[in-house]
């Protein structure tokens, strides 16, 4: 899962925990579909594979174009729903609300999507309701230029509506709430707004649970690791570019590992070229983007650090992750990492790659890692606490 979707993970898990009544809105092509509490629990244990995914039914098989894994999970959604609407007809969705939700209902939404202007505005044809949405960042107008092809404008589009319609905006971080604020204004209005740190819990796993061929590879040798979609924003060139200034002054010494762990993003074809032809590829640099928890978690135990030397962040999860398990970041100077972990992280910005190499070269001689004390994190319990008294 992304961070966002972890963020969604969490708030459902805390909705099925509570005594609330509570209602799930999930796109399911080619419309949405509306789940109720079972129906909630019923996605969850699909998703977690305690439960298999069913057949593909008659309109997913009409959807030629979409992946049969695809197709099967919408069919299942149709089949968890109360109800259910179909693109392209107008009222739909406001007539499902209306017809199954309570008044005085919040929308509650934790991630980027489903924030439409039709999706907003059937709504606000509920009597009474509210709208709260969680803004993780607003990156794509901040920094165009590490963003997907046509991922500002949409993006635009998106605070505009909320501009218009969020009665409270959820920002993970102050440095988020300032630099997103201004794009809000610009488009006519800010909502009233609260800051939240998400809840950073300690990732599971340990070495034992790493595939047998990268146990291997890792067993002789320090290792670091970068989490993040390889895509601009997140740098990772620049850690190419170390590691192979390392290796040409080291010769045939021994130099760290650097694991990559995140699938291939945008925009990147000249890194992905580099990486593919590599001489480093596959011993001294490695890419995971099919890891799961557990064995990300466990290799992120094992390692001596965790690079993260991100242009941009609206919170900046990885670091933090890394910090509740007492392992040493070392990161661009950020001022949304330095707000949740203060000191923990060892701070280089790119214009300075020797302190980047002295530091990575310290910290992989070091054989005691494992006892630096853990990150103060924030909690999911108080990250709730904070959003529910305005919720």
């Amino acid at each position: 899962m992304t961070g966002i979707d972890r963020v969604e993970r969490a708030y459902a898990d805390r909705m099925l925990a509570g005594s609330e009544l509570a209602f799930g809105l999930v796109r399911a092509a080619p419309g949405h579909a509306l789940l109720d509490r079972d129906g909630i629990a019923g996605l969850l244990a699909r998703c977690d594979g305690h439960v298999p995914w069913g057949p593909a039914d008659t309109l997913s098989r009409l959807h030629l174009r979409q992946p049969m894994a695809r197709r099967r999970a919408m069919s299942d959604l149709r089949r968890l729903a109360l109800g259910t609407t179909l693109s392209g007809r107008p009222g739909a969705l406001a007539t499902l609300l209306r017809r199954h939700l309570p008044g005085g209902v919040t929308y509650l939404n934790v991630g980027h999507a489903n924030l439409s202007q039709d999706t907003l505005r059937a709504l606000r044809h509920m009597p009474g309701s509210r709208i709260a949405v969680m803004l993780h960042d607003t990156i794509p107008l901040d920094h165009p230029e590490f963003a997907a092809t046509g991922m500002p404008a949409r993006f635009a589009a998106m605070v505009a509506q909320l501009a218009r319609h969020a009665d409270l905006v959820i920002w993970t971080t102050a440095a988020a709430r300032m630099a997103g604020e201004p794009h809000l204004a610009q488009a006519g209005r800010i909502p009233p707004g609260i800051v939240a740190h998400l809840g950073v819990p300690r990732p599971a796993g340990t070495l034992r649970d790493l595939p047998e061929r990268l146990a291997t590879l890792i067993a002789s040798q320090p290792y670091f690791l970068c989490v993040g979609t390889i895509e601009p924003r997140k740098n990772i060139g620049f850690l190419v570019d170390l590691w192979e200034a390392m290796a040409r002054e080291n010769g045939a010494g021994p130099i760290p590992t650097l694991v990559l762990a995140g699938a291939r993003g945008w925009r990147s074809d000249a890194l992905f070229g580099r990486l593919d032809g590599s001489p480093l590829r596959g011993h001294r640099i490695v890419e995971e983007n099919e890891l799961s928890d557990r064995e990300l978690g466990g290799l992120l135990a094992g390692a001596c650090g965790l690079l993260f030397p991100s242009h941009a962040e609206g919170f900046g999860l990885p670091p933090a992750e890394a910090a509740a398990c007492g392992v040493p970041v070392l990161c661009n100077n950020l001022p949304a990492i330095r707000e949740v972990l203060g000191d923990y992280p060892l701070y280089a910005t790119q214009d300075a790659p020797y302190s980047w190499r002295r530091n990575i070269l310290a910290l992989a001689e070091r054989k005691d890692f494992e006892k630096t004390p853990t990150a103060d994190v924030p909690t999911w319990e108080a990250h709730f606490s904070a959003v529910f008294a305005h919720v």
